[in-house]
């Protein structure tokens, strides 16, 4: 049991009157502009690096330093890139994810190419299809040459997401997977 006759660590005087006041504040000067400044640009700093600390483990899949996959992440379309590997269902849709793995690992796809289609209105399903089929199977030629084992899919924009993506992703497919190592030429 503490010493009746201590509180905070300081023994009473004898002759001083014992009373459940509360201990003196410290004084504090009042704040200024300055110092709300510090604090905010501290807070600042604290949400920024927690954001990229959340982005980089949690929405981004663990790259290397050269930008190569280094761990099994299902992705959004939107966050594949030319040279990453998949596990991919051949019917893709842009609105689900990518199972993306090192180009090591066992896969069946590979992205070959982004195309950007232009501005302006809905084309059309068909005229996306068809720009996809051009562009898709030229840039699977140049990615990986002739001779690959691979047919060229991809995933197109749809007209409801036509607003905010435009973009075809290539990808360089074997049915029945079997791909251990990159296709790029």
């Amino acid at each position: 049991m503490p010493d009746p006759g201590v509180q905070f660590g300081q023994p009473w005087p004898d002759s001083a009157e014992r009373s459940p006041s509360k201990p003196p504040r410290s004084p504090r000067s009042p704040r200024t502009v300055w110092g709300t400044i510090k604090t905010l640009i501290g807070v600042g700093i604290v949400v920024a690096f927690a954001g990229g600390v959340f982005y980089t483990h949690v929405i981004d899949p663990d790259r290397d330093d050269a930008g190569n996959v280094r761990g099994d992440r299902s992705i959004t379309y939107a966050d594949v890139r030319v040279g990453d590997c998949a596990k991919l269902n051949p019917f893709i849709r842009q609105d689900s994810n990518v199972d993306v793995t090192p180009c090591t690992s066992t896969h069946n796809a590979e992205v070959v190419a982004r195309h950007t289609m232009p501005k302006g209105d809905w084309p059309g399903e068909d005229a996306v299809d068809k720009t996809a089929t051009t562009e898709c199977s030229k840039q699977l030629e140049s990615y990986a040459g002739k001779s690959a084992d691979v047919e060229p899919i991809f995933a197109v924009p749809t007209e409801s997401t036509w607003s905010r993506d435009r973009d075809i992703v290539c990808f360089a497919y074997r049915s029945g997977g079997g791909l251990t190592k990159s296709l790029r030429k």
